[in-house]
């Protein structure tokens, strides 16, 4: 056979490969576009954005009965250590839970404890009947009719469709629908600052463990669902403002975006703590209980004042010691958020 004969035989099977090839590996630093093929979503080059360069071919199956961390656990490692360290985990193991859920008798309690699906809405979402053990998982949150939906229309080997509601409050509202409503009412909202922005929080990473190989990193989310307790509170105490005998303790919610506490069917409770001690023992003690089921938790904003009166045993001076803590089930101990001594001069 000529060479040449040869040579255009050859030539297209060449340019094929030459294609694919650039499409898997990338072409450098260039980025991609996407468009329509049977196999899904192909990228193609497109100067200066960042790589995304394998294609989507592949399609979630949600099915009940399978597990919606461990299979998510295989690509995104990273994510699935930092929920197993989170309350979303235990959302069903803690046993004050399991009492008050009939032992998961109450659908009222397993729709948001065990959600199958949950919907960008205030609507509660159905509970599921299988992994119970699991709480809220990746698939409650991150799957919706066998379609993987985030924050991103990724390329990824399975295709994901991009849901803007998933980067808002909406994406919390149907489970924690009395916080939402409540951000709504605060600046926090009026500011642009999400659920997201304390829950949250941004950080620049690999979205997938395999992505490290001609794929960038992207602004991400830490899927801890931790609760930052910096600053949330302004305490302060103040005496002989309406007369010598009156102290007053002032407490702020100025660090969250919800009443404080917040939430509805919890133990969640913020407690306040005030002591008035002489050298050698505590003379005058008192202590508020603020829970969100007797309507007195702090709102997003609002200051709270206590009136004490004291009248000094002796003209000496005395120490006043305010504190705020918070508990719940889901914590360990319970969490100082803000504490302060003050010297109260009787003579």
């Amino acid at each position: 056979m000529p060479l040449r004969r040869i040579f255009c035989y050859i030539r297209p099977v060449r340019s094929t490969f030459f294609y694919i090839l650039c499409l898997l590996v990338g072409f450098g630093g260039l980025g991609c576009s996407k468009k329509q093929s049977p196999l899904g979503k192909i990228p193609v080059p497109d100067l200066g954005k960042p790589a995304d360069l394998l294609p989507s071919i592949l399609r979630v199956r949600y099915k009940p009965g399978s597990s919606g961390v461990e299979n998510c656990a295989s690509c995104h490692q990273e994510y699935v250590k930092e929920w197993k360290g989170s309350a979303h985990a235990r959302a069903t193991v803690t046993e004050i839970f399991k009492t008050t859920s009939g032992h998961y008798d109450l659908e009222n309690c397993m729709t948001c404890h065990a959600p199958k699906e949950i919907g960008l809405d205030t609507n509660r979402p159905p509970a599921r009947d299988w992994k119970i053990e699991e709480g809220v998982t990746c698939s409650a949150c991150h799957v919706v009719d066998d379609t993987v939906r985030g924050v991103y229309d990724s390329n990824a080997p399975h295709h994901t469709d991009h849901a803007p509601g998933m980067g808002t409050s909406l994406a919390c509202a149907s489970c924690h629908q009395p916080s939402y409503e409540q951000w709504q009412k605060s600046t926090w909202a009026q500011e642009g600052k999400s659920c997201q922005s304390c829950h949250m929080p941004e950080v620049q990473r690999w979205i997938a463990d395999y992505s490290r190989i001609g794929y960038s990193r992207k602004t991400g989310h830490k899927h801890t669902f931790s609760m930052d307790f910096s600053d949330v509170v302004d305490l302060q105490i103040r005496s002989g403002q309406l007369s010598p005998e009156q102290i007053t303790l002032s407490v702020t919610n100025r660090g969250a975006g919800h009443d404080l506490p917040t939430g509805v069917f919890g133990d969640a409770e913020v407690i306040v703590e005030f002591e008035i001690q002489d050298p050698e023992r505590t003379i005058f003690s008192r202590k508020e209980s603020l829970r969100p089921r007797d309507n007195s938790s702090i709102r997003s904003g609002e200051t709270r004042r206590f009136f004490y009166s004291f009248r000094p045993p002796a003209p000496r001076s005395y120490l006043m010691v305010a504190r705020v803590l918070f508990r719940s089930s889901t914590l360990k101990d319970a969490v100082v958020l803000a504490e302060k001594q003050q010297y109260l001069y009787q003579e």
